[in-house]
């Protein structure tokens, strides 16, 4: 064999061995085009309500209060997004998983988010403040930030993260044709273990029990004459629920 039949053999051997390769990693359903993280973890992303169907079944969902699994008679399964959080959906068939992230439909705290057990400095960082900013109080342990026509308010113990209130006016939560009572209810039923039966006041946690749950919430009313009031008419506390029981 010539040195040019002999380059030409062992080109062709190395092009059948790419398309060889290229066929197992498009049947490769563990590491997915269009999964930027690898390491077999698809991240999909939802909202309340919305349903996503996966190709095959026998998953089972780490937290159904997040979504529900349901068999389908072609041997598939829809996940139905129920709450706001995540869940990674596992099967033992298959070593890809699934971490379905579930969004809210409605924001009327406009993505106030609660790291609980932040430090107050890390906080400071998060929202773009310094210790000489107005609002910031590193006696007091306290960080009060007002934007949005809301007055948010963060407290910290032994510099832990363990509650936010949010002083708001009702009526300025309004959405269209939805009035901000309307908008606080579907943010209750889509963010907390809610059911309608005493309009938005009262107490709710985040988990179909209080011993899973990582927040709870009490809105309320503002009295007439509070002190430092100013306009707003409700307030939103979210508290910590590892350190702080529903009474």
């Amino acid at each position: 064999m010539d040195k040019k039949v002999f380059r030409l053999f062992f080109q062709l051997i190395a092009f059948l061995a790419v398309g060889v390769s290229l066929t197992a990693c498009n049947e490769d359903k563990t590491s997915p085009e269009d999964n930027p993280l690898g390491y077999g973890e698809i991240h999909r992303e939802l909202a309340v309500g919305e349903t996503f169907t996966l190709s095959m079944g026998n998953y089972t969902s780490e937290d159904d209060y997040v979504g529900t699994l349901a068999d389908t008679q072609d041997g598939k399964q829809v996940f139905t997004a129920v709450h706001v959080g995540e869940s990674k959906l596992v099967t033992p068939n298959h070593q890809d998983s699934y971490l379905m992230i579930v969004s809210a439909n409605v924001d009327p705290f406009d993505g106030l988010t609660t790291p609980w057990g932040e430090s107050f400095d890390n906080m400071l960082e998060t929202l773009g403040l310094k210790e000489d900013s107005e609002g910031v109080n590193a006696d007091a342990q306290t960080i009060e930030t007002i934007a949005g026509g809301m007055r948010t308010t963060y407290h910290f113990s032994n510099n832990k993260l363990e509650q936010v209130a949010v002083d708001f006016t009702l009526s300025k939560l309004s959405q269209g044709s939805m009035t901000g009572e309307e908008i606080l209810l579907i943010y209750l039923e889509e963010s907390f273990n809610f059911t309608n039966t005493q309009g938005i006041y009262g107490k709710y946690f985040n988990q179909y029990t209080f011993e899973k749950a990582t927040t709870w919430i009490e809105i309320s009313e503002i009295p007439e004459g509070t002190e430092g009031k100013e306009g707003y008419d409700h307030v939103a506390n979210f508290y910590d629920a590892k350190k702080f029981p529903i009474e």
